[in-house]
């Protein structure tokens, strides 16, 4: 079993989390946007510094805001926005990723709608060879119950 710890879960700088990482005996990082982005090092060094702590990158978090927009340029923006996130990923060397239920205010919610966007994203991420999960904010506008987020998942395929 490896095990893995989300990087928004300790203090300090990108560099620091993985020194506390590594010594804790953690195999992995779930690397939480934020970290990567106040890091001044591009996706490869942020790979290679990683692995240089003996680490992997188990996952890529938090996507935003993507399921349950009306149809138009929110929804096409919001699938722009998961491909421009999978480049990433595959930089990063990681293959999972893990959408947060939406709470923007546009959104219309429905798990038929959720779960039709999930499986258009399932289908872009497929391409890109990565996985994508779902998780139900407590505080979610639509989605906001681990029995809703299943259904979504379920229906999704």
């Amino acid at each position: 079993m490896k095990t893995s710890i989300a990087t928004v879960s300790l203090s300090g700088d990108l560099r620091e989390k993985l020194d506390a990482i590594s010594k804790a005996g953690f195999d992995g990082i779930e690397i939480f946007e934020q970290d990567f982005i106040s890091f001044d090092l591009n996706p490869t060094d942020v790979k290679n510094m990683v692995s240089d702590h003996g680490l992997e990158i188990t996952l890529f978090q938090p996507f935003r805001d993507f399921e349950g927009l009306p149809e138009g340029i929110l929804r096409q923006r919001a699938f722009s926005r998961a491909q421009h996130k999978f480049d990433l990923m595959v930089e990063l060397g990681t293959d999972l990723m893990l959408v947060c239920s939406s709470l923007h205010p546009a959104g219309l919610g429905g798990i038929d709608r959720c779960a039709d966007d999930f499986s258009a994203l399932g289908d872009i991420a497929k391409q890109y060879g990565v996985r994508v999960g779902y998780e139900a904010l407590a505080w979610g506008s639509f989605i906001n119950d681990h029995r809703d987020a299943w259904e979504v998942v379920r229906r999704a395929g």
